[in-house]
């Protein structure tokens, strides 16, 4: 028999912890949404918070979102070639490297496999699970900005690829991201759910927060420094709720939607030619 202890909220231990301390700062550009923070890392009246904007000028991002497209779990192999045509129409607006991300390994597969039957001509590169630091960076190396033809790389939300790398300049000009990054339905989300029905938010707290902060980490691959340049697209009917939309950081204004794939290379080809 196995027994597992599961950290249901790990606020205590972190309070506990912290008043050990003289001070304390905590750091990051994904402590989003707040309140859920706030609550985590045992907020007191006397704490100092502050929520800065991004430094990275808006003109040099394109954001779209495209939220006609279902990507829940009995819809993925039905709009699978409509992500691919998505993903498609925004790589062939300019070339260079871009990045698409999914919420597991399966949907990823999914979709490359749709990638390459309809669009043999774009490279592409899948992340594989367990790959070892040389793999890592044998994968990473494909996203040379001297590359003479566009190259699209797949991976997984919440991975090595989705949150400690930097690829600055012309090594990656574009992010597409599809889904909310919602964690699978299970046992451990559900206590959490449970645990923190008192509030009215244990969904959110158990689901669509986790998912979001992967997306947002994601997102933040795509301009790495001043001087680059780049283009997001979130592919996800649930990004036109509220409650999504109420987790958008500062820097992702303005936006656009988009209702169809055409749409993307459209504002693509805009942006790129200023």
């Amino acid at each position: 028999m196995n027994i597992k202890i599961y950290c249901v909220n790990p606020q205590k231990v972190i309070e506990e912890k912290m008043k050990k301390a003289k001070s304390n700062i905590i750091f990051s550009a994904t402590l989003i949404p707040m309140d859920y923070f706030m609550k985590m890392y045992s907020y007191d009246e006397e704490d100092f918070i502050i929520n800065l904007k991004s430094p990275f000028d808006v003109k040099n991002r394109l954001l779209m979102i495209g939220d006609n497209v279902a990507t829940t779990y009995n819809k993925r192999f039905e709009t699978s070639c409509d992500i691919a045509s998505y993903i498609a129409n925004c790589v062939q607006a300019k070339k260079g490297n871009y990045m698409v991300f999914f919420p597991s390994y399966k949907y990823m597969e999914l979709v490359f496999e749709k990638m390459k039957e309809n669009y043999p001509d774009i490279n592409t590169s899948i992340q594989e699970s367990n790959m070892s630091e040389e793999e890592k960076e044998e994968f990473l190396s494909m996203f040379d900005e001297d590359n003479k033809e566009t190259h699209v790389g797949f991976c997984v939300l919440g991975g090595h690829f989705s949150e400690g790398i930097d690829l600055t300049n012309d090594k990656l000009i574009g992010v597409i991201i599809v889904g909310v990054g919602m964690p699978q339905i299970g046992i451990e989300r559900d206590i959490i759910k449970d645990h923190m029905k008192d509030s009215n938010k244990g969904f959110d707290y158990a689901y669509v927060y986790p998912g979001m902060i992967k997306v947002l980490q994601a997102a933040g691959r795509c301009i790495r420094t001043d001087d680059d340049k780049g283009v997001i697209l979130l592919l996800d009917k649930r990004y036109s709720q509220r409650i999504y939309q109420s987790l958008f950081p500062y820097e992702w204004y303005p936006n656009f939607r988009v209702r169809k794939s055409d749409d993307v290379k459209t504002l693509c080809e805009k942006f790129w030619s200023k």
